[in-house]
């Protein structure tokens, strides 16, 4: 009997840890940007900004004066959280897809000068939406001609410290949506609201690789441009120049397409 419970004692000893190493082996969360890629991740960015945007009324004395395009421009930064599914490991058109969503802190703004008054609009904050696919064009067009064609497409290597290294790109394109906060000035009246702005997004997702191993280690680097059309401007009202004069009376302040490039540094989570 002795003998029996000794040995049950040491079968389970043995067994304890052969569970226990399964167990921590399953609770290894899958992570992004690796051969095999699923799971979520994080990230912070910064980005610059251009946008075709107008002032615009119907001035009660000089008409050609009521109306004004101007370049808003500027930069920001971003901190996004995502999740990503598929492989990326092969070259291909929707071997992986992700959603993510950011929220974004910028300073883009123009103006000009109205009638002797001054006339602008600005956008302070942002927040993006977005859902990509994974589609190397590049890569399938240059795999397709062969090695003695004569198109040399440009490569797009994002300068790093010396410390970090990257793999081989992976293309994607993807729709977002995107929700920004627009002020608008015009002579003495000043007006804010919420845009909203549908867009298109393409870019090259970069895997981070060890710097010993040379291996991928769970991280990534997103070379991105994006184009949004917005839909909705600031209405102002009660405008006057700068002696109390009636200036316009419907007037409005409309930022447009803008057009935007970036760079985010992701970890899997």
């Amino acid at each position: 009997m002795r003998k029996i419970f000794l040995l049950t004692t040491a079968l389970a000893a043995l067994a304890v840890p052969a569970h226990a190493a399964d167990m921590a082996l399953k609770a290894i969360p899958p992570v992004p940007f690796t051969a095999a890629a699923s799971g979520f991740y994080w990230g912070v960015g910064t980005y610059a900004g251009v946008a075709q945007s107008n002032v615009s009324g119907t001035n009660l004395f000089a008409t050609s004066l009521a109306t004004s395009n101007l370049t808003a421009d500027g930069g920001g930064v971003d901190v996004v959280l995502g999740y990503q599914h598929g492989s990326t490991a092969l070259v291909g058109f929707g071997n992986w897809w992700r959603v993510q969503a950011a929220g974004e802190y910028q300073n883009i703004q123009g103006g000009i000068s109205v009638a002797g008054n001054s006339a602008s609009v600005a956008s302070r904050w942002g927040a993006t939406q977005e859902f990509d696919v994974g589609a190397d064009v590049i890569t399938y067009v240059m795999s397709a001609l062969g090695q003695n064609s004569i198109v040399n497409f440009p490569t797009f290597t994002p300068q790093l410290p010396a410390n970090i290294q990257v793999g081989l790109p992976k293309q994607y394109f993807g729709v977002e949506l995107r929700e920004f906060g627009m002020d608008g000035n015009f002579g003495q009246a000043h007006g804010v609201t919420v845009g909203i702005a549908p867009g298109i997004k393409t870019g090259f997702l970069y895997p981070t690789l060890d710097a010993t191993t040379g291996k991928t280690n769970g991280g990534g680097v997103d070379l991105w441009a994006d184009v949004s059309w917005a839909t909705k401007g600031a209405t102002l009202n009660n405008v006057f120049a700068a002696g109390g004069e009636p200036l316009t009376t419907g007037a409005g302040a409309m930022m447009g397409t803008t057009y935007r490039v970036g760079i985010t540094v992701l970890r899997g989570l």
